[in-house]
C-alpha cells in the first residue's frame, strides 16, 4: 500500500467525502483527488496536518511503518459502504427536494389561474376593476401563505424523524 491508497483509506475511515477532507485542509477537491491517485503527492504542511488529524504518524502515511494503526480488509469494507450509502442519501434528498418544487409551483399556478379566473369574472359579481384587482392580489397572497405554511409544516414533520 503507497501513500496514495493509504490517504484514501484514512480519509474514509473517517467518513469523509474529497470535498470535506479538502476543506478542513484548506485545498480543492482536486488536489484531493490527485493525491489520491497517485498523480501528486501533498507538500510536508498538509501531510504535518493529515497526520494530526488522523491521528497517524508520518511515518506510518508516507512509508506504511509502524505507529499508525493498520485498518482490516472488515474496516476498508466499511467505510466503502458509508460513501455509497452518503451518495444514495445525496439522491433521496434531492429526489425530495425536486418533488417539493413540482408541489410548489402547481400550487401556484393553481391560485394564479384561479385569481385570473376570478379578475376576469368580476364584473359579474359588481367588482369595479380596483376592488377586482385588490381581490386576485389578496387571493395570490393567501395562496403563497398557505404554500409557505404547507412547506414548514412539511419541514418541521422532517426534522422530528
Amino acid at each position: 500500500m503507497d501513500i496514495a491508497e493509504r490517504i484514501k483509506m484514512l480519509r474514509k475511515r473517517n467518513t469523509l467525502s474529497q470535498e470535506e477532507f479538502a476543506e478542513t485542509l484548506g485545498v480543492t477537491r482536486q488536489s484531493v483527488s490527485s493525491w489520491e491517485n497517485g498523480s501528486t503527492m501533498p507538500d510536508v504542511k498538509i501531510i504535518a496536518t493529515m497526520c494530526e488529524q488522523f491521528g497517524v504518524t508520518s511515518d506510518y502515511l508516507i512509508f506504511g511503518e509502524k505507529g499508525g494503526k493498520e485498518l482490516s480488509a472488515q474496516e476498508i469494507a466499511k467505510s466503502e459502504l458509508t460513501d455509497e450509502t452518503k451518495s444514495e442519501d445525496k439522491n433521496s434528498k434531492n429526489k425530495k427536494i425536486a418533488k417539493r418544487v413540482i408541489i410548489y409551483l402547481f400550487l401556484t399556478l393553481v391560485g394564479i389561474v384561479s385569481a385570473m379566473n376570478l379578475l376576469l369574472h368580476s364584473l359579474e359579481f359588481g367588482l369595479t376593476t380596483t376592488e377586482a384587482v385588490m381581490f386576485v392580489v389578496c387571493t395570490i397572497v393567501v395562496v403563497t401563505f398557505g404554500i409557505i405554511v404547507y412547506f414548514v409544516q412539511h419541514n418541521g414533520k422532517k426534522n422530528k424523524e
